[in-house]
Order: C-alpha cells, then sequence, then structure tokens
C-alpha cells in the first residue's frame, strides 16, 4: 500500500542517520583508546535538582527512577504513531497521564501508587511502539506481564513476516494460551481451528485474538498491526451477537493515529441523536460502528460506500445534515487534509474519499437498530 511505501522510507532515512552516526563513532574510536560503557544513570529522566514532592519519590527510589527512564525511551519511539510518520495522539495522552498520575498519587503509599501507574503506562506505551521499536517494547510487555508477553510478539511477526514464515513463527507462541483457552464455553467459534489454523489467516488469527480477549487475557491490537495487515481489522468486529462483543478486545489506534478535532466533534454530534437499540444486540451493533470508524481513520474505504447508498435515505440522517451543513464541510475538508498528508493518495482522490466517509458518518451511524433483523 502506498502509504506503507511512505513508512518505509521514513524508516530508511531513520536508519541512514543512525549508520552515519555508526561511522563517526568508529572513526573516533580510531584516534584514542576505546572508552568504558558510561555507567547507567541512577537518576530519573528528570532533573531531581528541585523535584516536587512526588518527583522526590521517584528520584529516590531506583526502581521508580528505572521505569521513568525507561518510559522516556519508550515514549520517543511510541510518538511516532501507528503510521510511523511522526502523527499521533501519544503526546497529549502522556500530558494526560502526568495529570492523572500526580492527582491519583498525591497522598496515601505513594510509592506503591506510583509503581502501579507507571506499570500501566509503560504497557501502554509499549503497545503504541511495538512496530517503531520492538526490541525495546517487546522487552518492556515481558517485563510487565510475561503471560501475555508471548500474544505480543505473536502479533508483531504476524503483522510483519510472509507465509510461511508467519504461521512457524506465530504458531509457537500462541500454542499454550490456544490449548489453556481451546475448551472453554466461549472458544466456540475456535473449534474448527487449531492453533497452527489459527495463524494461518487473517480471519483466524483475529478470531484467536477475539476470543483470547474474553479469556481472561487483557491484551490489546496494537493498530500499528492492522496498518500491516489490513485484515487484521476483522479482530475489531463482533462475533458472538450479544453482550459479550462489548469486551471483545479493543485497538490503541485512538491514540496512536493524528489528530483529527473537527471530525471528532462531529461524531460527538451524530452520537448525540442517535436511537438506543434495545437488548443485547447494541453490542454488537454498537462495535460494528466503532469498526467502521477505525477503518474510516485507517483510509480503509473498500466495503464502505454499499453501506453509504443503504443509508442515506434515513429521515433522521437527512435532517441532521440539514442542520449540520457547516459542521460536517469543516470535518469533510479535516479528512480530507488527513487523507492526502498521511496515506499518500492526490488531493482529488482525498476529497472523494472524504466525502464517503462523512456520508457514512452521517448515514450509518442513524438508525443501527434497523440492522438487527440482517
Amino acid at each position: 500500500m502506498t502509504f506503507l511505501r511512505v513508512r518505509s522510507r521514513r524508516i530508511n532515512e531513520i536508519l541512514g542517520t543512525l549508520f552515519a552516526l555508526c561511522l563517526l563513532c568508529a572513526g573516533a574510536g580510531n584516534t584514542k583508546a576505546a572508552q568504558p560503557p558510561a555507567p547507567v544513570s541512577p537518576h530519573p529522566s528528570f532533573s531531581c535538582d528541585k523535584p516536587s514532592a512526588l518527583e522526590k519519590v521517584i528520584c529516590d527510589d531506583p526502581g521508580l527512577s528505572d521505569a521513568d527512564r525507561r518510559m522516556a525511551t519508550i515514549y520517543a519511539a511510541a510518538r511516532l504513531g501507528a503510521l510511523g510518520d511522526g502523527g499521533s495522539q501519544i503526546a497529549h495522552a502522556q500530558k494526560m497521564w502526568l495529570k492523572s498520575r500526580n492527582q491519583t498519587c498525591a497522598a496515601g503509599d505513594v510509592r506503591a501508587c506510583l509503581g502501579k501507574e507507571y506499570g500501566v503506562r509503560l504497557s501502554e506505551l509499549a503497545v503504541a511502539a511495538l512496530f517503531n521499536a520492538p526490541d525495546i517494547a517487546l522487552a518492556e510487555l515481558k517485563r510487565q506481564n510475561a503471560t501475555t508477553f508471548p500474544l505480543y510478539e505473536a502479533m508483531y511477526r504476524y503483522a510483519t513476516l510472509d507465509k510461511p514464515a508467519r504461521s512457524q513463527s506465530v504458531t509457537p507462541l500462541i500454542a499454550p494460551v490456544f490449548q489453556a483457552i481451546h475448551d472453554k464455553p466461549q472458544a466456540s467459534p475456535l473449534h474448527d481451528f487449531s492453533d497452527a489454523k489459527s495463524a494461518a489467516s487473517d480471519t483466524a488469527f483475529a478470531t484467536f485474538l477475539d476470543v483470547v480477549s474474553v479469556s481472561d487475557y487483557n491484551v490489546t491490537l496494537p493498530c500499528a498491526a492492522i496498518v500491516h495487515r489490513p485484515g487484521l481489522i476483522e479482530a475489531l468486529g463482533a462475533i458472538y451477537g450479544g453482550a459479550i462483543d462489548g469486551s471483545l478486545i479493543q485497538s490503541d489506534c485512538e491514540s496512536t493515529l493524528p489528530a483529527t478535532p473537527k471530525f471528532n466533534s462531529l461524531l460527538v454530534d451524530v452520537g448525540s441523536v442517535q436511537s438506543d437499540c434495545e437488548g443485547t444486540i447494541r453490542f454488537t451493533l454498537g462495535r460494528s460502528y466503532q469498526t467502521t470508524l477505525v477503518k474510516l481513520r485507517l483510509h480503509q474505504l473498500v466495503d464502505l460506500p454499499k453501506a453509504t447508498q443503504e443509508t442515506r435515505e434515513y429521515p433522521a440522517s437527512l435532517r441532521f445534515r440539514r442542520e449540520h451543513t457547516a459542521q460536517i464541510q469543516a470535518a469533510q475538508e479535516e479528512i480530507a487534509h488527513y487523507y492526502s498528508a498521511h496515506f499518500a493518495v492526490s488531493e482529488k482522490a482525498a476529497a472523494d474519499d472524504a466525502a464517503t466517509a462523512i456520508n457514512v458518518i452521517t448515514g450509518s451511524a442513524f438508525d443501527l437498530c434497523a440492522f438487527e433483523g440482517g
């Protein structure tokens, strides 16, 4: 895909810079005796000269200082985002985390609270950084949870390897989990699969990840995995047809893709006027709609125009469009620029695709319950 080629060029630029730096280091080594490696800093990533009360706890605790240094490294990689071009909302999310951390850990057992907060955030950042700095991210994911770590390594390998290496590499990683969950009631979608078959296709692997997520394995699907293997979007769909669909695996696309505030504002207003479905089917319909939103953000529009045609005549949709003309136009222009800037499509194609995206939002978001029957 075009946007993957753009990302590849970016990676090559980074690798070229690192190679040049290595040559400089080698040259310097030829002019004087090699120096021993610098000792690891015992301090966190920030200055401890004039720390706040909470920062002093971090500065005085080697474990928390180490966690803060690791966070700084992983954060830098995570900021590149799911598209690998630096467009993400990780910086904003990090500011919100710092604010929340300071408030949550202001009293009580501050050290224990900070340890918990760092653990949660390091896991989130490691997932976000997995495809930009796999070695660092996987090491952190293993440190945080050795049980789920193989699943993240499996997701990375599945999305980056081609057949037959993909199945050969992924199967041993998922086999223990597959065996642990295969006979559970919620594993019925896997009954026709083996561990090897679960690693053999996008549909099978996506199903495996969904069953895993409702079987006491708390994992997140990296948005970058869908960028590399678009077929993995299936993992964000509904498979059970009931309330359990609300507990299936989620992606981190919300924070790892570039910001679209006008588009998001439109989504909020569309959501505020939707009718509510009765019964557990609302979980399935809601998840399907959320999957559509991820597809729009990832420029996966192939299967959306038909849905647009089917829903464009709903009275509620037509009324909403009449009453929100300016807001819709602003969101459409924003998404057109977003597609052009991040997915390497022409301005004309981006404008057409943005119109399709907005039509889907202002169409299929309404009367979702109408699809309950099929």
